[in-house]
């Protein structure tokens, strides 16, 4: 519900199967989770010019305030990994945009104040991605990418949407890469591989 009562269920959607819960330590998994693009859009968002698509064996959310989930229907957590999962990204633009944002130049009436909300601004303490694979088809500038083996520990992240962009931050990210191969075919160097990367900022 609380995915369906945002934006991005408009062009997003989420299936998943065997959800669990651990309300003495506000855990909350979910298995064989399944995010992909709707074959026709519920509302029409021609700005988005891009998408991706998700499979993850598990995801969890830690230290959820469930209560708050259950009464209110908002989803506050401070943890969120995700153990091998596998995003494939289409690129259409030099500028991708993937979701719906906000449009700020609407007046709100009555009758619009159960519609659906957009992404808002959260804050997250922690976020792990273990044993990942990415996939990035970007027509725009004539580029394929596989990458493989990915773990991005990732502390104090920041998320906001303002008009025409997006906000994002964080205090720590250590990232890792087991292999990496591409295909640029409109650059001077059109191929490029490596093995065993890391980096931390």
């Amino acid at each position: 519900k609380n995915f369906n009562n945002s934006l991005i269920s408009d062009v997003y959607e989420l299936k998943f199967e065997k959800l669990s819960v651990n309300f003495f330590m506000g855990n909350i998994s979910v298995h064989n989770v399944d995010l992909h693009p709707r074959e026709k859009p519920l509302n029409s968002y021609p700005y988005i010019n891009s998408s991706f698509h998700l499979k993850a064996g598990k995801i969890l959310l830690g230290n959820v305030e469930i209560k708050k989930l259950l009464k209110e229907n908002i989803l506050r957590l401070d943890k969120i990994a995700l153990e091998a999962p596998g995003i494939d990204f289409t690129i259409a633009d030099i500028n991708p945009i993937f979701f719906p944002f906000n449009d700020t130049t609407l007046v709100e009436t009555k009758k619009e104040k159960s519609k659906k909300r957009s992404i808002e601004s959260y804050f997250l303490k922690e976020f792990h991605l273990t044993d990942a694979t990415f996939h990035v088809s970007n027509s725009a500038k004539h580029r394929e990418f596989k990458i493989e083996d990915i773990n991005i520990n990732l502390l104090g992240l920041l998320l906001d949407q303002r008009p025409g962009r997006d906000v994002f931050s964080y205090q720590k990210i250590d990232l890792s890469i087991g292999k990496s191969s591409g295909e640029m075919k409109k650059m001077a160097l059109k191929h490029i591989s490596f093995k065993d990367f890391s980096l931390t900022i």
